[in-house]
């Protein structure tokens, strides 16, 4: 009895392990595809370093290793919501802190490497490594991973438009006066 008991021990715990390895839930990943179909970040993953597609949230092969930011993000949400429903709720958050949101940086056409869509939620600057570990990072994916800025209208670029606006329709309206009063004028 002693050894069965054993037997069944040393199997759930063989199973555990292998379990866990394979707890990288695929079915996550086809859910961020699904939600972004047009994102080649997967298939970039898989080209980096890192060499697999799971790279979107992990950070080596083994999947065992933390995550980035971008799926210690997921993982908080995934206590209340499906996988869908975490996706979707992370779209406006900045998870890696690079100042822009992660459903942008997912779908953003990259003008560094033409015909990619995507840069990594989890990941920073100009070696991919994660702000969560940093210069710590296992397997930075060796790209871009921080979207250039988005070109903004400064205050005084919006003062400027908003008088130049009002002065035109200002001698809209002056030339529009003069030929009313034209018009009374001639026919008085």
């Amino acid at each position: 009895m002693m050894r069965l008991t054993a037997q069944v021990l040393v199997c759930a715990v063989v199973t555990g392990y292998f379990c866990s390895q394979a707890n990288a839930f695929p079915q996550y990943l086809t859910a961020f595809e699904a939600k972004y179909p047009s994102s080649t970040l997967p298939a970039r993953m898989t080209a980096s370093p890192i060499g697999e597609n799971c790279g979107v949230c992990h950070h080596s092969p083994t999947k065992s290793d933390l995550g980035n930011c971008y799926r210690e993000d997921i993982i908080a949400a995934l206590a209340t919501m499906t996988i869908e429903q975490a996706l979707d709720s992370l779209d406006g958050v900045d998870s890696d802190g690079d100042g822009a949101p992660n459903g942008m940086e997912i779908t953003a056409v990259r003008s560094d490497l033409p015909g990619e869509v995507g840069y990594s939620p989890g990941r920073v600057g100009p070696t991919g490594t994660d702000p969560c570990l940093g210069a710590g990072t296992p397997l930075p994916t060796g790209q871009l991973e921080t979207p250039p800025p988005v070109p903004t209208v400064s205050t005084w670029g919006l003062v400027v438009f908003t008088l130049s606006i009002m002065v035109a329709a200002s001698v809209l309206m002056q030339v529009r006066l003069r030929k009313a009063v034209a018009v009374v004028v001639v026919r008085r």
